[in-house]
């Protein structure tokens, strides 16, 4: 499988397929969540936009949009009564949805501490907390505590889903989320379902078919 594949399939399942819980109860939400990507290379850089996530939710159905210049558009849309998901991409001409079963299970991996000062967005409280991480470090992230984190899902700890953090690449590199826009209404539900085009595999059937 070629380094372009390897590297969007990382990108998509770092996003995606991160532990997280729908026991809390939130208001509901139907939407989109427009975010922008960016890249920081070191501590002391300042970072640049690389990339978009927009999130579509709609009852149990999510679908996550992301693009970039080098790995062009990716999809991948969730189930979260069945809890599965499916990550849609072309390589070699092929249409591909593989096959992914979300993870239960949470992480314990953080100690938070919660900070004053909130803001809006859309009409949306965004609160802030300080997050320690298993090797001391600290960083502070946001989110919309009225907003069920199971939509990203990612990390249950934070009780609403992310308005901004942070996903490390290497030692020094990370890339950063921030919501910029939301938008409540109805949505399709044809934008959550998978095109009669896209062949469903599993994602070691997609390695075998791509090597």
């Amino acid at each position: 499988m070629n380094k372009k594949i390897k590297h969007l399939l990382f990108i998509c399942i770092a996003i995606v397929f991160q532990n997280s819980s729908y026991a809390q109860k939130y208001k509901p939400f139907e939407g989109t969540i427009f975010y922008d990507v960016f890249f920081q290379a070191t501590p002391d850089s300042i970072p640049h936009k690389v990339n978009y996530l927009t999130i579509r939710a709609k009852d149990s159905l999510v679908r996550i949009d992301t693009y970039s210049d080098a790995f062009g558009a990716q999809t991948t849309i969730r189930n979260l009564n069945q809890k599965k998901s499916y990550i849609l991409l072309k390589n070699n001409d092929t249409y591909y949805a593989i096959k992914q079963h979300d993870n239960d299970s949470s992480t314990t991996n953080f100690s938070f501490k919660k900070l004053p000062q909130k803001r809006k967005l859309d009409g949306f409280t965004v609160k802030r907390i300080k997050r320690l991480h298993a090797d001391n470090t600290l960083d502070t992230v946001y989110y919309f505590p009225k907003i069920n984190p199971i939509y990203l899902n990612y990390n249950s700890l934070i009780k609403g889903l992310y308005a901004e953090y942070s996903v490390q690449v290497n030692e020094t590199a990370k890339l950063i989320y921030r919501a910029i826009k939301i938008e409540q209404g109805e949505l399709d539900k044809k934008l959550f379902q998978i095109p009669s085009i896209f062949k469903i595999v599993t994602l070691d059937e997609f390695i075998l078919e791509n090597k």
